[in-house]
């Protein structure tokens, strides 16, 4: 999750379980700067135990969702650079594809030129158990970059879509 405030960007990522002890890592930039801060607690927990809750996602499982999210990605640019916009759809979340619809028929004879535009995606965040990853889309505009955001939301059937721009 990203927030802007006064020049800094703070970004949240990394929590780890590790018996009745939690540690969660800040990464905060800015400036050409970058700091990291890590807090961590032990005590005992309330509600559901640390073997009931769901286990924190691999390395390896970030790494393939990562590469899922990805694919998904490079398929709707591709599908856009062809204006198939029927299959550029169906990587949208269903709550989101009347909206983007509208998006892609305003813009259409510019979307080869807007898809060649993509210079990078970072990524943010993926959090697996609730379904949600966020990128930082950078495009450029001439000579100057831009950066915006790009989601994904995981479904009840473990499928992934975009959910926003």
């Amino acid at each position: 999750m990203n927030c802007k405030s006064n020049g800094i960007e703070k970004v949240f990522g990394n929590v780890t379980f590790a018996g009745d002890a939690f540690e969660a890592k800040f990464v905060y930039r800015g400036n050409n700067d970058k700091y990291e801060m890590k807090v961590g607690m032990r005590g005992k927990w309330i509600g559901d135990t640390p073997s009931s809750m769901p286990q924190p996602t691999s390395k390896k499982e970030l790494t393939e969702i990562d590469k899922e999210l990805r694919r998904i990605w490079s398929s709707m640019l591709a599908c856009l650079k062809k204006e198939d916009f029927k299959n550029a759809l169906e990587l949208f979340h269903p709550h989101e594809r009347k909206k983007q619809a509208e998006i892609f028929e305003e813009l259409k004879g510019k979307w080869s030129a807007i898809v060649e535009d993509v210079v990078e995606l970072r990524l943010d965040l993926i959090d697996n158990e609730r379904g949600f990853a966020h990128y930082r889309l950078v495009t450029k505009d001439g000579n100057e970059k831009r950066i915006n955001s790009l989601t994904f939301q995981k479904d009840q059937d473990d499928h992934w879509y975009i959910l926003s721009l």
